[in-house]
């Protein structure tokens, strides 16, 4: 090697001179067998020589293997195969010859549901062989999670090494740039193009602002925009325009997810649609890495037709693996700026990085958001600038705000520590990822036993007097709040009997819904008094919303759902618990409505129906300001002019269904 492109490559390399990497059969057999038979897995298998395709062939023949395979080749590394072209056909005829038509190829189509184009979306196991070095060195392309949580990007050799579950089952999106992921129409990102004139006849538009009412109104949609809006019948428009006859049907803004992780998934189609059927047309992105940003700025973010609108995306989650040091969160604050990040999302990290986070992002002029971490003081917080707190903490540090043993507790509310392992060890950081991806399905059945008695106390001793103040900080700083009850209940109620035969989960792939079973079971073993104070806490998770809602702190709805992860997380059910906290119909809706619009300063172009916005609409079959439950009497959709009837709506769902998370 006589040139470098990067930096880090000289000295990576140097160091891997005397390295083994342990990759017995026996490993290879017991990764196999846990992440695959007992969560539902898929593997890519990387080859680095002809002889890993014979190690493959052999686990093939005990079994340890099934076909389908997805097989990648890697060449012209030290101590494999060369880049040679006759290499390349020599390593493919051999394949051919052991694995015959059980493994998956380009240009070969498989009959197996498991795998499409190259095959199915594997949760690869790095080589075959038990004595070779694990992939290449890309220290900053490794996993999709670690391009979640720790800022970095894919690499194609090792992008879906130990990957999470929010990646693991999800299909495999071909290399091949020319094709996109299947069912969610054109890829990029952007707005799916309308088609001609809409005009919606007939129908009571509600404004969210005040709750008025425009009768018999004729909504007119030409390129996606809103172009007039008459209360006096029918409009005229050309021969060629679409008519809905929407008598007897209100009509308000499409609804908005302000928090989602449906971009998790490599395959989003089935989540989208999922949201797309129950009234979201668009949805803020709580989760980012650099590959969907640079996706979204080439125009590739698969986000397409049968779906809501991506309206924001932050980078990478700060966590102590990108942000273990003030240093550390300011250099990737500003690299997440430049990335084109449009908000920063704080994740668990120390309270001194958490200032030091504020105090940069403050400095870079990018906002800031996400989790208030154990150990700080809300309000302060607030007056940081910290934009939005989400789930209404979590955890207890706005409860602890309330108390009246505030310092007390705070003091003994330690902040999760996860100590980030040697950049140059990524599998440990893989490891690390993948645990954390299986407890963020209900971080409460993995919290230290000195969690449910500090939360118990916070609780026992919330001030009114103390509140108010700090509600009001909320207030006078703009400190917006999407309390996300429905991922609270899921947690402190998980074992409640609803939730074991929720219509969601025919939605979801097979291995997930074993995998939260697994949690939700390790739940039920936690002691009955961890599991009182958790039941006894949610209630006055409601009461704490209906307090910062009265006092005029700024709420939005968001599910922190989308990813597939379990049920209970949808739209329709946050409302419900919405109006389980006392909020009224009117309130809820603006939450999901033009309350996101002002959030995100797109009051003209979203968050109402009148000329000039974007057509995005729900058409329901019964006054929403009567009933939270009319919020969901969903008739139809409209997504950016295209509409969809409640028909279109269940056929969206029952191909979902029928593919367990994806529309095809």
């Amino acid at each position: 090697m006589q040139s470098w492109k990067h930096a880090w490559e000289q000295p990576y390399l140097a160091r891997t001179t005397g390295h083994i990497f342990r990759n017995t059969f026996q490993d290879i057999e017991r990764i196999v067998t846990l992440m695959g038979r007992e969560h539902g897995s898929r593997f890519e298998f990387e080859c680095y020589d002809v002889g890993h395709l014979y190690n493959l062939a052999h686990m093939l023949d005990q079994k340890v293997a099934e076909p389908p395979l997805f097989v990648q080749t890697i060449f012209g590394i030290l101590g494999g195969i060369g880049a040679e072209t006759r290499n390349l056909q020599f390593m493919r005829d051999t394949a051919d010859r052991l694995f015959g038509d059980k493994y998956v190829r380009r240009g070969r189509s498989c009959t197996s549901k498991a795998a499409t184009g190259w095959g199915s979306r594997p949760a690869s196991i790095v080589g075959t062989s038990p004595w070779f070095v694990a992939s290449p060195p890309h220290p900053e392309r490794e996993c999709p999670m670690l391009a979640l949580l720790a800022g970095n990007g894919l690499c194609p050799c090792c992008a879906f090494a130990m990957s999470p579950p929010s990646r693991r089952s999800a299909r495999f999106a071909c290399t091949d740039p020319a094709v996109t992921f299947s069912g969610i129409g054109p890829a990029g990102g952007a707005d799916p193009a309308p088609t001609g004139t809409l005009c919606i006849d007939g129908g009571t538009v509600v404004d969210p602002r005040d709750g008025s009412l425009t009768e018999n109104a004729s909504v007119v949609v030409e390129n996606g925009r809103i172009v007039s809006l008459d209360g006096g019948g029918p409009a005229k428009v050309g021969p060629s325009a679409r008519r809905v006859d929407a008598r007897g049907k209100f009509v308000v803004p499409g609804y908005n997810d302000m928090h989602s992780h449906v971009l998790e998934l490599a395959d989003p189609s089935g989540a989208l649609a999922l949201m797309l059927a129950e009234g979201v047309t668009g949805f803020r992105q709580m989760s980012g890495s650099p590959q969907r940003l640079e996706e979204r700025r080439n125009g590739t973010l698969p986000v397409g037709k049968d779906a809501p609108a991506a309206l924001e995306m932050p980078g990478t989650v700060l966590t102590p693996l990108n942000a273990g040091s003030s240093e550390d969160a300011a250099a990737e604050i500003r690299r997440q700026q430049e990335q084109g990040a449009d908000f920063i999302k704080v994740g668990f990290v120390s309270p001194p990085v958490f200032t030091a986070a504020l105090e940069e992002a403050r400095r870079a002029g990018i906002a800031i958001l996400g989790h208030l971490q154990d150990g700080v003081d809300a309000a302060a917080a607030a007056q940081a600038g910290f934009r939005s707190v989400e789930h209404l903490g979590p955890g207890t540090t706005v409860w602890i705000g309330c108390s009246t043993a505030e310092d007390e507790l705070r003091s003994e509310a330690k902040p999760v520590r996860i100590k980030a392992p040697p950049l140059n060890v990524p599998f440990l950081r893989r490891i690390i990822l993948w645990r954390l991806q299986t407890m963020l399905i209900n971080p409460l059945a993995f919290a230290s036993p000195r969690y449910a008695p500090i939360l118990q106390r916070a609780v026992d001793t919330f001030s009114e007097n103390k509140f108010r103040d700090l509600a009001a900080r909320f207030v006078a700083e703009g400190t917006w709040h999407v309390p996300t009850l429905v991922r609270l209940r899921t947690q402190e109620l998980a074992d409640a009997p609803e939730y074991q035969d929720d219509l969601y989960l025919q939605y979801m792939p097979e291995g997930r819904i074993r995998k939260w079973r697994r949690v939700t079971a390790r739940f039920r073993k936690l002691p009955s008094a961890t599991r009182r104070t958790y039941a006894e806490a949610y209630p006055r998770q409601l009461q704490l919303t209906k307090l910062l809602s009265d006092s005029g702190v700024r709420m939005m709805t968001g599910t922190d759902g989308g990813w597939l992860s379990g049920p209970g997380l949808t739209l329709k059910e946050e409302f419900a618990e919405l109006a389980k906290a006392g909020l009224s119909s009117l309130r809820i809706l603006r939450m999901a409505t033009i309350n996101a619009a002002e959030y995100l300063g797109r009051t003209e172009t979203m968050g109402t129906v009148e000329p000039g916005r974007d057509a995005d609409m729900v058409l329901l079959d019964a006054n929403p300001l009567e009933s939270v439950a009319n919020l969901h009497a969903i008739g139809g959709v409209v997504r950016a002019g295209s509409y969809y009837s409640g028909q279109d709506l269940d056929t969206l769902r029952a191909r979902v269904a029928s593919n367990r998370g994806y529309l095809n």
